[in-house]
């Protein structure tokens, strides 16, 4: 689910996988023809898991300022595009990689340069538009200036360690006097 604070100051997503990410991004496709501009009011982004990964291609897909000074929002079409290609199946890849690579893998003494994460990272990148069109496939810190100048949501990402239970905080802001561990 998608819960907006007061304000529309900060936007939390959570996890739930592919299913999450597609409900994240049809939230904010219908929040954007309900309330022109809101990009303009969101500050940031965080969570983990889909969720987050449909609210960083929703974040990364947004245009820069036109005249008036306020973001560009995507337009409906585009965040259509983008829920039809996550619906498009990203995990039969991963399973392929699961089966055919990273078991037999282990079976192996050398180091292979594949895993199920970088397969996933390909797939998301290929089913919503290439190395050229995905919002995905702009490095994290492409977004920094967006951020900093205020007109893109900055993302703070929220992952777990499966080993030890502790928080990870991923973002472009400085986040040293965040809460620790």
């Amino acid at each position: 689910s998608v819960s907006i604070s007061a304000g529309f100051s900060v936007l939390p997503v959570f996890g739930g996988g592919i299913r999450s990410s597609i409900w994240t991004l049809r939230v904010l496709r219908e929040l954007e023809s309900r309330i022109p501009g809101i990009t303009r009011n969101i500050r940031l982004v965080t969570g983990a898991s889909g969720g987050m990964v449909g609210a960083a291609a929703y974040v990364a897909s947004l245009e820069p300022p036109s005249r008036d000074h306020h973001p560009t929002s995507s337009n409906s079409q585009k965040l259509d595009l983008l829920t039809e290609q996550f619906r498009s199946g990203m995990l039969p890849e991963v399973a392929k990689q699961l089966v055919f690579g990273d078991i037999p893998s282990m079976f192996w003494p050398w180091r292979t340069n594949t895993d199920r994460g970088k397969v996933l990272e390909a797939t998301w990148i290929e089913r919503t538009g290439g190395a050229a069109a995905s919002p995905l496939a702009r490095p994290f810190r492409s977004l920094a200036v967006g951020e900093w100048t205020g007109w893109r949501p900055s993302l703070i990402f929220t992952p777990m360690c499966v080993e030890d239970g502790r928080r990870v905080l991923i973002s472009n802001l400085g986040l040293d006097l965040a809460p620790r561990n």
